[in-house]
């Protein structure tokens, strides 16, 4: 089923790489039914170790619905009809096609509250442990993204587009390191106006990290995203085997 719907994927994406053209196939279908209940959307895949977000994908103001499924590392996005108080959702993988590639966790969010989704997500250089966010923008009514550039003055080691944050001396910075097998919370934790980020460390599966967003205090908007590590034990509480 994986790799039936990974080919199903590639039948919508590769026509919208290879021209400027908006060319999609037609999609094609075939009742299926299970235990004498027909399935809604049988070749929209499976779902493994789903993660779910709110985005709007075609710029109608409506939220649609994201689904990033770890087992595979694979997009499924559906456009929300917008019926007053029903769960209505049609099937329109079209739009995943405007995603970047995405592996371990996703989280859609709107950091700079432009309406458009952004996203948080882990890097995916092999061996890395750093989370990445693209910023999300409206092209002709679509939902893109594109990479956000961090600025780290007088860090010509720290790369901009990975998270590195100040360390106890002046004018140093430590790199933000985040398990891979937990998902984040990328969330206004203190009430300020901006995202923050709470997580396990990697290698430290015990305690949480509390990552506050500095942008609004340093008075630079929601435009920036500005990390400063202030407790490595949130919460003050522990998680045990």
């Amino acid at each position: 089923m994986r790799f039936f719907q990974a080919v199903i994927l590639s039948l919508f994406c590769f026509p919208h790489f290879v021209t400027a053209q908006n060319q999609m196939f037609q999609r094609l279908t075939a009742p299926v039914t299970v235990d004498g209940k027909e399935l809604k959307y049988p070749f929209a895949g499976g779902l493994n170790n789903g993660q779910f977000s709110d985005a709007d994908l075609n710029h109608d103001g409506i939220q649609d619905l994201v689904v990033f499924d770890r087992g595979g590392d694979v997009v499924l996005t559906f456009l929300n009809e917008g019926t007053p108080g029903q769960i209505s959702y049609t099937y329109a993988p079209e739009y995943a096609c405007n995603f970047p590639k995405l592996t371990d966790y996703a989280l859609m969010r709107d950091y700079n509250k432009d309406g458009a989704a952004d996203i948080f997500c882990a890097s995916l250089q092999d061996g890395s442990q750093e989370m990445q966010v693209f910023r999300g923008y409206f092209e002709n009514n679509v939902l893109k993204f594109t990479p956000f550039q961090f600025y780290y003055p007088g860090c010509t080691s720290c790369n901009p587009l990975y998270i590195w944050y100040p360390a106890s001396q002046p004018g140093f910075w430590n790199n933000l390191s985040l398990a891979k097998s937990d998902i984040p919370s990328v969330d206004d934790v203190d009430g300020d106006g901006d995202l923050d980020i709470v997580s396990f460390a990697a290698g430290n599966t015990t305690h949480l990290w509390f990552m506050r967003n500095e942008s609004v205090e340093l008075g630079h908007g929601l435009d920036s995203l500005m990390f400063r590590l202030v407790d490595d034990c949130w919460g003050r509480f522990l998680k045990t085997a």
